[in-house]
């Protein structure tokens, strides 16, 4: 029978075939049933650091990290049983001793002779970079954890272990106040007066301190809670400055259940609605709570009050950061909307505004998915009053 070829066409081939394997920048081997090395390109010569002659005979199993040489008869049992490929991720030894991390892909080497032994086309991608890289980032993220645990740990001892002397202050000062102003002079009185709204303030800001502190600590009781619920809940402790504002909230009947700490996320509607009451100056303050329909759900809170300069939008967000005097709109330390995005952070959400100076500001957040969002992403449109 007549070759299929002409010898001339053979000898192309082979040729093409031979320029395939010696391709700089890809690391192939021909190994036999053992994994030993018939033969090995440059490419192939340069990750392991040895010479085609030291490579030649060499079973791929003895350059194998200790943890990995049975990686390799593993795949090598898996081709013997018939399949044709098998693949896995594996440690190799450059002779220098560093490991060399690789995808080693195996394809049976089909020849032409039924008999002849199988054989099996090795290809090896280093991938080392990448799981060096891998690990130092999971690392980073450790010791950012621990330093954020560190740091929360700090703040609740502070917070919890100064206000105990900072009550001592406060009475004693108190105390003074209340048997000995006759002997003051106006000068006197208004010194005590200013040492008791500075220790009011500071008690003020070590509870909020705490209270941020709390938000990062501890499990999170994670349970679906009834967004609605916890609205009216919250409404109702604003009862007061409700009142004080004569305000027209507006709340729709039905809000998505959410999955969440139900403590920390009524603390979080408590904080938005009352600073969309307090920071109002209008004869007829308006607040609307309402819920974005999408993926995943974003809960509002809108006002017309105030508004915020674009400039401060950012700002407002740090802890104990206030746009106007501390005796202004009912004083507070500044630290409300700081424990907000403490309290969105920790559902793996995102918290932003919305706001036009004179006009209003809606505060969006979500519960879950947040942590894909950016504050460069575009929110969704502002909802009308």
């Amino acid at each position: 029978m007549a070759p299929l070829l002409p010898s001339h066409h053979t000898s192309l081939q082979e040729a093409a075939c031979e320029a395939v394997f010696q391709h700089e920048g890809v690391c192939l081997a021909l190994v036999d049933a053992e994994g030993r090395v018939l033969r090995g390109n440059r490419t192939c010569c340069e990750v392991l650091g040895l010479t085609a002659e030291a490579l030649q005979g060499l079973r791929l199993q003895e350059v194998a990290h200790a943890e990995d040489a049975g990686v390799l008869d593993r795949l090598l049992s898996v081709l013997a049983t018939g399949q044709d490929h098998a693949r896995e991720e594996l440690r190799l030894r450059h002779a220098s001793g560093r490991a060399v991390w690789c995808i080693a892909a195996f394809s049976r080497h089909l020849s032409e002779d039924a008999d002849a032994p199988p054989r099996y086309l090795v290809s090896l991608q280093d991938i080392t970079p990448l799981p060096l890289a891998v690990a130092q980032l999971r690392h980073s993220v450790a010791e950012l954890a621990s330093r954020n645990r560190e740091l929360e740990d700090l703040a609740h001892v502070i917070s919890h272990h100064l206000r105990e002397p900072l009550r001592g202050i406060f009475n004693y000062v108190s105390l003074l106040k209340e048997e000995h102003t006759p002997a003051l002079n106006a000068e006197g009185r208004a010194t005590l007066d200013t040492l008791l709204r500075l220790a009011r303030r500071m008690d003020g800001q070590l509870q909020d301190l705490l209270t941020l502190a709390r938000c990062g600590h501890g499990e999170l009781v994670l349970a679906p809670a009834d967004m609605r619920r916890l609205v009216l809940e919250a409404v109702e402790n604003l009862a007061a400055l409700h009142a004080e504002r004569r305000a027209h909230i507006c709340i729709p009947e039905c809000l998505p259940d959410a999955v969440c700490d139900e403590t920390l996320v009524a603390e979080l509607w408590q904080i938005l609605i009352g600073n969309a009451l307090r920071y109002n100056d209008k004869d007829s303050c308006q607040v609307e709570i309402g819920v974005v329909h999408a993926s995943p759900v974003v809960y509002y809170v809108k006002d017309n009050g105030l508004g915020i300069p674009r400039a401060h939008q950012e700002q407002i967000f740090m802890l104990f950061k206030r746009l106007h005097s501390r005796e202004a709109f009912g004083g507070g330390s500044g630290a409300g909307l700081a424990i907000a995005q403490k309290i969105v952070a920790r559902h793996g959400g995102r918290l932003w505004v919305d706001s036009i100076p004179g006009q209003g500001s809606t505060f969006y957040f979500t519960l879950a998915g947040g942590p894909a969002c950016t504050q460069k992403d575009h929110p969704p449109a502002s909802p009308t009053l």
